[in-house]
């Protein structure tokens, strides 16, 4: 990773004598040294205020500005909190208190001063580059500002917290004689916001020592940042409009060319909204393709923090790998995490998440494949912020915290993960070329389908755009050979079409999701479906007997929202389609249509990686609804209605993945996981919101064995009891009836063997190790073997390519087995035998 970013506010600097600066800016910097160390550079953004600071500079360096010394909401407004639940408006939601008895006084000499020593000292402490960034946040949250609530209310339409309470980047300007450091003279009548705003911050940064700006809150990213609705969908209907979604769109790019062309020379970091890229244009028309197409030097948005704060870590993660999918050219992706708030008194790591690591393990598992298939890792690391709502930097955080974030980087993915998302990027942002309409409802519901299926515990990490898909898989049509696809339903004739149709040619797997209305006819037919009436409303829901999905409890009533579903239920399965199963049906009164099916390959065998050129389909539906004063969509309780992206887990059992939980309450949250891979291993990581949920897991070499975990296998089948947040290493599978299985760290003891792994619990098990970074050579396996591990019973084992990389098998195994791993320099140890013997 190429830069690592301390955020901080100025709360630190309770005094700002040149000394003091350099004791704060020294402790800060020697603290995170450990993580500092993983990367090329450096850099610290400054969130000195809300950005007003930038807007009101008038060149004058004495004179002082409002920064963010304060606890809530720093511009209060009359009317917009609950009079009934805080009638006295003590919450800091209503109103603002100070973080201490006397906030120091700034003046834009005293900023300039401390961007300046930031770099000095910090370089001196780290060895490293320090660059440092300036922010601008739209809303009234962290200091007061003149300029939007009282010199330009104009430019503040979004009701993002209150009415007329967030700026809206592409409104314009009346004017005003205020003496602006672009602006002398005042600003003129109708100037853009966008032209003002990069003709002040390029003046600002350069005469603050700043490098680069970031843009909070979604600014830049559309009209209304937070809400699911917008200019485009009003809770219950998307525009129709052509030529107004293409106004609305124009809108925010125009925003970028007239800003980049008054700020040419610093880059631009962004923060994005709380959605996805396919929500986002759906609702505000937000050309995301466009503006990283557009050569606007910006960095794209990070995982959304807020999304996991709310535990939503299906919109966290989906959210992400549609930002993503695609990035600016030559830039990297950026993951951020929140540590802590120096805003709102909590600090997410000891508070909102309980000092567990899972939202450092979900995220850094996140697999960005490149035009070439690659993994690429994120460039950026965020840390927000060093310091707490009271200026303090607590050396327990960071004691704790780094270790994860170590451990999640020295663990990042480095190969193709068993289950891929290919996201249709450009294509929820383009017409359809058959219509020449955009399709608003389909990147609405795909999205919001995916967003669920995380939610419930599809454990997807890996994501590849359809444009990269379609160029790669036309070369290399077995490009996906050991992944499972999770394709939504292409348009008919399109590049991502083609692909996917040759991707099951060559035995590709793949879960085709959304409405198959204007699919191509080959695709279709591939799935043994044809068309009929488009349907809406409620439906009762009946099942094909799959074994692993009894103990899942479900209703069997449907609810199905075609506005909000991309059309009606409009599919029914083909007279004679031999090859094609009828997962899910639903009925109302004498109608019935199909909504999953399973289209498997004649000629397809299981071997070890079964289903080969089999595509399951399912129609899904939206299983949420709208709910009147929310920014999101309202989740429906899985007791009172089917949900449908809950098939999107048990479509993997088709391919030999069975991931099933066993839940005491059907509304309670099932665990939330990721699998990626490392060095040949399976990295599991997880959030298990209720740990009473059990999993139960058969992958197609036998059940996972996770190091640091035991499993109680029972009928073939693994039953895991998952703590709140785990991330855990797997190279071992093993296929028995019974008995208690574990694997467990174990001490080498050795000058030549590195690591050693303890296997236990084996029952006449069939089982498959996979040796560390897909070096079999220097894995040594033994059998039932005693102190000091040397020597063990002699087994057969056979080295054999499966799917997913080398593997040592053997079969009827009983005991236990050592699992060791050789250092991979021994040259020197090996010269020193003799004399260790001596």
């Amino acid at each position: 990773m190429s830069e690592v970013t301390l955020e901080m506010s100025l709360k630190p600097f309770k005094a700002i004598d040149n000394a003091s600066i350099d004791r704060v800016i020294t402790r800060m910097f020697r603290q995170w040294a450990m993580v500092i160390e993983k990367f090329d550079s450096v850099a610290v953004l400054l969130w000195s205020a809300d950005g007003s600071e930038l807007l009101d500079y008038s060149g004058d360096l004495e004179k002082t500005f409002e920064w963010a010394h304060f606890i809530g909401r720093a511009n209060e407004f009359d009317g917009d909190w609950d009079r009934k639940r805080d009638p006295q408006k003590l919450s800091p939601h209503a109103r603002r208190y100070e973080y201490t008895e006397h906030p120091v006084s700034f003046s834009y000499a005293d900023l300039r001063a401390i961007v300046l020593a930031l770099k000095t000292v910090g370089e001196a402490v780290s060895g490293k580059s320090v660059r440092v960034g300036t922010t601008l946040d739209p809303g009234p949250e962290f200091s007061i500002s003149d300029f939007k609530y009282r010199r330009h209310p104009e430019v503040c339409t979004a009701g993002s917290m209150g009415a007329k309470s967030f700026m809206v980047s592409y409104e314009t300007l009346h004017a005003d004689d205020y003496p602006y450091r672009a602006y002398p003279e005042g600003i003129p009548e109708g100037l853009s916001l966008a032209t003002f705003l990069g003709a002040q911050a390029s003046c600002f940064m350069e005469d603050m020592g700043f490098d680069y700006l970031w843009l909070s809150n979604g600014f830049g990213f559309g009209a209304e940042n937070w809400a699911t609705t917008g200019p485009l969908f009003d809770g219950e209907r998307f525009t129709c409009d052509t030529k107004y979604i293409d106004e609305v769109c124009n809108k925010t790019l125009k925003f970028w060319h007239d800003f980049r062309e008054a700020c040419p020379n610093f880059e631009v970091q962004t923060r994005g909204t709380n959605l996805s890229v396919g929500i986002d244009f759906a609702t505000d028309g937000c050309a995301t393709k466009a503006i990283y197409d557009g050569d606007f030097d910006l960095v794209p948005p990070p995982n959304s923090p807020w999304a996991a704060l709310d535990k939503n870590f299906g919109l966290e993660l989906a959210g992400f790998m549609s930002r993503i999918a695609e990035l600016p050219a030559g830039k990297g992706y950026m993951y951020r995490y929140y540590l802590h708030d120096p805003w709102w008194i909590n600090s997410p790591w000891f508070d909102r998440y309980e000092g567990e690591p899972h939202d450092i393990y979900l995220p850094l598992s996140i697999t960005r494949l490149d035009e070439s298939g690659k993994p690429e890792r994120s460039g950026y690391l965020n840390i927000l912020t060093v310091d707490t709502s009271f200026g303090e930097m607590p050396d327990e955080a960071v004691a704790t915290v780094a270790p994860h974030l170590m451990r999640a980087l020295d663990t990042a993915p480095d190969a193709v993960p068993p289950f891929v998302w290919v996201y249709p990027f450009e294509e929820y942002q383009t017409k359809d070329p058959a219509t020449g309409s955009y399709r608003l409802s389909k990147a609405f519901f795909e999205d919001w389908f995916m967003i669920r299926a995380i939610n419930e515990g599809l454990p997807v990490s890996g994501v590849i755009s359809s444009a990269h898909f379609a160029r790669l898989v036309e070369h290399v049509p077995s490009a996906f050979a050991n992944s499972v696809l999770y394709v939504p339903v292409p348009q008919a004739g399109s590049p991502l079409e083609r692909a996917l149709m040759a991707h099951g040619e060559c035995g590709g797997r793949a879960v085709v999701y959304g409405s198959l209305t204007n699919a191509g006819t080959g695709l279709r037919a591939r799935l043994g479906v044809s068309l009929d009436e488009p349907l809406e409303g409620r439906f009762d829901v009946e099942f094909a007997e799959i074994p692993g999905w009894e103990g899942e409890l479900r209703s069997t009533k449907l609810a199905h929202n075609a506005e909000l579903s991309d059309g009606g239920i409009d599919t029914v399965l083909d007279q004679g389609a031999d090859n094609t199963l009828a997962l899910t049906t639903v009925r109302r009164g004498s109608e019935l249509r199909v909504i999953s099916v399973e289209a498997r390959d004649a000629s397809s065998g299981d071997g070890l990686f079964p289903g080969a050129g089999t595509f399951v389909w399912l129609r899904g539906t939206n299983d949420h609804e709208v709910k009147q004063g929310g920014n999101l969509l309202k989740p429906y309780a899985r007791s009172s209605c089917y949900i449908t992206s809950a098939e999107m887990r048990r479509a993997l059992s088709r391919f030999g993945f069975d991931i099933h939980f066993d839940m005491v309450d059907a509304d309670a949250h099932v665990p939330v996981i990721t699998i990626h891979r490392h060095e040949n291993a399976f990295i599991f990581s997880g959030y298990c919101r209720d740990t009473t949920v059990g999993c139960r897991m058969h992958f197609p070499l036998g059940v996972p064995v996770l190091i640091g975990h035991e499993v109680a296998i029972h009928e073939g089948v693994g039953h895991y009891h998952f703590p709140r947040s785990f991330r855990r290493e797997c190279r071992v599978f093993v296929e028995q009836t019974e008995g208690v299985v574990s694997m467990t760290e174990y001490g080498p003891v050795s000058m030549v063997m590195r690591r050693r792994v303890l296997l236990e619990g084996l029952k006449d098990a069939t089982m498959y190790v996979f040796p560390e970074r897909n070096q079999p050579e220097k894995c040594e396996l033994l059998l039932n073997s005693v102190k000091p591990n040397s020597t063990g019973e002699p087994f057969e084992t056979e080295l054999v390519e499966t799917p997913w990389g080398w593997a040592y098998r053997t079969e009827h195994v009983t005991g236990h087995v050592m699992v060791s791993t050789e250092f991979d320099e021994i040259t020197y140890l090996e010269e020193q035998k003799g004399a260790c013997h001596e």
